[in-house]
């Protein structure tokens, strides 16, 4: 069965239903699932861009991605609230200029680590805690200019929201939407490249899914049935 095409007021719908899903995993896991819920809205917002069309089921989707990430994003979630709180109280504490400047970048790099951690871990498959950290941190740097626009995104976000409160659900759709948007143009290049490479692997190897790019066990939200249903 094919999907439906993808149009703005779909787009807004369906981000508007996964925010919803988001805050309430967020609140029924007590903050703990924050991360996961956080990486399971970027997942799907990426396949949105990615195949232009809406998912076939939005809600058994965000459970699934949620719950494949959940463990590594609780512990990220649990490093980085531990992070801030000691970064914040050294810093407040601090006399020293040089050591606030050293505690400031810090704290900047933990919120390149929230910005990209949660979506990088939704798409991407790590051997270990240490892995994903050091490739979120890499890849946050690396595309410096990317980064700053997420990062202002946020700030305009959390601003507008306490200046604003009672919209802050429709500000944080829009944000999940343009962030989506800005992150995807860093990540999607890192994504074919996998791609790429395990279909080489399985044409060399003579495997039957030589013709097609691996599934999503082995690559970021790969769904091969989705571009099938465009051609």
């Amino acid at each position: 069965m094919q999907n439906e095409p993808l149009r703005g007021t779909d787009w807004a719908i369906d981000t508007l239903v996964l925010t919803i899903l988001w805050f309430m995993a967020s609140v029924f896991t007590l903050g703990f699932g924050l991360g996961a819920a956080t990486g399971a809205v970027y997942k799907q917002q990426f396949r949105m861009i990615r195949y232009r069309d809406r998912p076939r089921d939005l809600f058994g989707e965000f459970r699934s991605d949620f719950k494949s990430t959940l463990p590594y994003s609780i512990v990220h979630t649990v490093v980085l609230a531990v992070l801030v709180a000691g970064l914040s109280f050294a810093f407040l504490a601090a006399d020293d200029l040089v050591l606030r400047i050293v505690l400031a970048v810090a704290g900047f790099e933990a919120a390149l680590s929230f910005i990209y951690g949660f979506p990088m871990l939704a798409v991407f498959k790590f051997e270990s805690y240490g892995h994903f950290l050091k490739t979120a941190t890499l890849v946050s740097n690396y595309h410096a200019l990317t980064t700053f626009q997420a990062l202002l995104l946020l700030l305009a976000t959390v601003v507008i929201s306490v200046i604003l409160p009672w919209i802050w659900l429709f500000v944080l759709v829009a944000y999940f939407i343009f962030s989506a948007k800005v992150l995807h143009r860093t990540l999607f290049p890192y994504i074919r490249r996998i791609e790429k490479a395990d279909a080489q692997d399985a044409a060399k190897e003579g495997r039957s899914d030589a013709d097609t790019l691996p599934g999503e066990q082995d690559v970021p939200f790969e769904d091969e049935s989705r571009e099938n249903d465009h051609t």
